[in-house]
């Protein structure tokens, strides 16, 4: 009885047969085909050491981290400077600075179903007026609902009569603890808070498609006021 002939490792039945085809049309006889195999053999090494260093990227991400300690650096006001020190998964220790913000919220507000209040105000940084929605920070152990209620009244000077969630995000989840709370504001009424002594706010009553229309062209382009404008647009 004939016995099979032994298939040359790491190339089946199928891969010959397309190599040997594919050999006969561009020419070269045995040589082309053996350096069609060869390059066929490289390739499939090169996917395996790609496949295997991929698997070691995932376990790397999926093994433990831990963290080892924090220390504060600075603090003024409600911000403080800390720096948190990791174990990362290869055992190695890294320092992380952390800008440590907490809560944050802020308002779509309502005056009618058509038109919403935007507050323009001086940011430092940006060197000039920036045109946002009313909010701030949230005071410590203070409810993000309660938050966004008086943050509408000292910036906005209007308190709501129903407040409804409508996403929360995270502006920086590489350096920054802050968690943003965003929340539509209908039934206003007139019943302003104090603002806080550096602030110098213009209100103004845009049309809702105006606000949308300010944040897609970076006129407004504070995130959380951005975030809420857009999510809002998204859903309707």
């Amino acid at each position: 009885m004939a016995r099979p002939r032994k298939e040359e490792a790491g190339v089946g039945p199928a891969a010959k047969d397309l190599l040997e085809r594919v050999a006969r049309s561009i020419g070269g006889g045995e040589r082309g085909f053996d350096r069609l195999q060869q390059l066929l053999h490289q390739r499939l090494d090169v996917t395996r050491a790609s496949h295997r260093a991929k698997e070691h990227i995932i376990a790397a991400m999926r093994a433990s981290w831990t963290p080892l300690g924090s220390s504060t650096r600075y603090t003024r006001g409600t911000l403080t400077l800390r720096e948190d020190t990791w174990r990362l998964p290869d055992g190695s220790e890294r320092v992380y600075p952390v800008l440590a913000i907490g809560v944050t919220v802020g308002v779509l507000p309502f005056v009618d179903d058509d038109h919403v209040l935007i507050i323009g105000q001086f940011r430092h940084l940006q060197r000039g007026i920036s045109w946002e929605l009313p909010g701030g920070g949230a005071r410590a152990g203070e409810d993000p609902t309660v938050a966004a209620q008086r943050e509408l009244r000292e910036e906005g000077g209007y308190r709501a009569d129903a407040l409804t969630f409508l996403t929360r995000f995270v502006p920086s989840s590489a350096y920054m603890d802050e968690i943003a709370y965003c929340y539509v504001g209908r039934g206003l009424t007139p019943d302003p808070l104090p603002a806080d002594d550096d602030e110098f706010i213009e209100r103004r009553i845009v049309t809702l498609a105006e606000a949308v229309r300010m944040a897609l062209a970076d006129e407004i382009n504070e995130s959380v006021s951005k975030m809420a404008l857009l999510q809002y647009a998204a859903r309707r």
